[in-house]
């Protein structure tokens, strides 16, 4: 007998036609809706008798066995991806942790500064030389702070992992997340000469919104307006079709009333450059000093649906990270050919853990020594590989995508995660395929 998978999921497009995934499978469909058998099938699968449906269900990866575990599988299936996604080396760099924003939810402290010396300039680059070595890509990740602040150390040590990868003869490539205030159209086409293609940049609604959530340390300096001048410039000027721009809105109870306007405005901009696309994301507390007294008040994920069903609507195109591959949506910092290294030349597990000081041991996996080698501690890689799933991991439709691993940080300190079946990320991902016309069809 058969069943519908757990890991099938669907909804339904504004013609009534279905669209389909099961997770497990990596299977992806567009339902006609004149095709009502099947689409009973998925919606109540008990009320099918018909053998042939059944079978046919069982045979595109929908429907299972009964007798299959299918979160036993899952696990299997996710620790052997995850195991060959630790191939690439990533490694996450910080060359400041000083910012010229004071955004009102940001964990880190307000008063952080320090900026990468030569010294540990040249220690990465040793490490990142003999991590390459053993892989097969490197990916380059540019973090703060705001790394722009140290734009002459991004390309200091792009130029090095140029070299680097030409040697090891492995592909390579940069994504930075910046807050876009200093990220000009001429160093934006000196970055891309290095690989780094894909930016994240925020903006939270509109000039109002943004400058009340995102305010510039200097009082002087208008934030939202910098941002804008330096995207519209982009546009214009960098013709690079590899170029990647992803204009991230954290949405909040604070930003919801002007994220029409916003959108609006966004249509107006950049519809018509397919480079640039939305992410949605809520403001959570990731914990630090700030957010505890900005009494900013969080979004329920019913508004992120109204926010996200409205873009769809105007036809704004929504970035997603899910790309329905095993282990995807796994925190990059737990794989074991992944590294986050602060300005300092101290190696951490997680990012929202990381402190000038330095002094929390189960985060700190050691500093880098003049000749790139990293003398890791092993209570720490302990202290975040042996986190067990959590109860609800095993009823969770997300489970071959994150292995329980989505925050490893929020089962530690809540025992909870905050992504159970949490699938408008899916949503998005299937309309997305849909309008790019990469369902195969049913």
């Amino acid at each position: 007998m058969y069943k519908l998978s757990k890991y099938t999921y669907y909804i339904k497009d504004e013609e009534g036609n279905l669209l389909v995934c099961n997770l497990l499978n990596n299977v992806q469909y567009k339902i006609a809706k004149e095709n009502k058998i099947v689409i009973e099938a998925i919606i109540n699968p008990k009320e099918i008798k018909d053998e042939f449906i059944i079978h046919e269900m069982e045979r595109k990866g929908l429907y299972v066995d009964d007798n299959i575990n299918e979160y036993e599988q899952a696990k299997q299936i996710y620790d052997n991806a995850k195991r060959k996604k630790e191939d690439i080396l990533t490694v996450m760099i910080k060359p400041t942790i000083s910012c010229n924003l004071k955004c009102i939810y940001c964990w880190q402290a307000e008063n952080n500064v320090g900026i990468m010396s030569e010294e540990v300039v040249e220690r990465v680059i040793a490490f990142i030389a003999i991590q390459a070595r053993k892989s097969k890509k490197v990916v380059i990740d540019w973090f703060g702070g705001e790394p722009m602040i140290s734009f002459d150390i991004i390309i200091r040590i792009m130029q090095a992992v140029e070299k680097i990868c030409k040697e090891n003869k492995i592909p390579y490539v940069g994504i930075m997340t910046t807050n876009g205030t200093l990220l000009s159209d001429e160093k934006i086409k000196l970055l891309l000469r290095y690989h780094v293609f894909s930016y994240q940049i925020t903006i939270d609604g509109t000039r109002k919104s943004h400058n009340m959530s995102r305010p510039a340390k200097d009082d002087k300096f208008d934030s939202y307006e910098m941002i804008l001048k330096n995207l519209r410039n982009i546009r214009d000027n960098v013709k690079a079709r590899y170029l990647e721009m992803i204009i991230r809105i954290n949405l909040s109870d604070n930003v919801l009333p002007y994220i029409e306007e916003f959108l609006y405005m966004y249509k107006e901009e950049f519809l018509r450059d397919s480079r640039f696309s939305l992410l949605l994301e809520e403001v959570s507390n990731k914990g630090g000093e700030r957010i505890e007294s900005s009494g900013i008040k969080f979004v329920e994920r019913t508004n992120k649906k109204k926010v996200i069903d409205l873009a769809k609507k105007m036809k704004l195109p929504l970035h997603s990270f899910v790309d329905f591959s095993y282990a995807s949506i796994t925190c990059e910092l737990i794989k074991n050919n992944s590294y986050n290294i602060n300005y300092d030349g101290m190696v951490y597990m997680c990012e929202l853990l990381s402190d000038k000081n330095n002094v929390n041991v189960y985060n700190n996996k050691g500093y880098i020594a003049s000749d790139g080698t990293i003398n890791t501690k092993k209570d720490c890689i302990e202290y975040w590989t042996n986190i067990m799933d959590l109860p609800i991991c095993m009823d969770c439709k997300l489970y071959p995508l994150c292995g329980g691993n989505v925050c490893p940080l929020t089962k530690i300190r809540s025992k909870k995660c905050l992504n159970f079946n949490h699938m408008d990320i899916i949503d998005v991902a299937l309309k997305t395929m849909d309008e790019n016309k990469e369902l195969l069809y049913i």
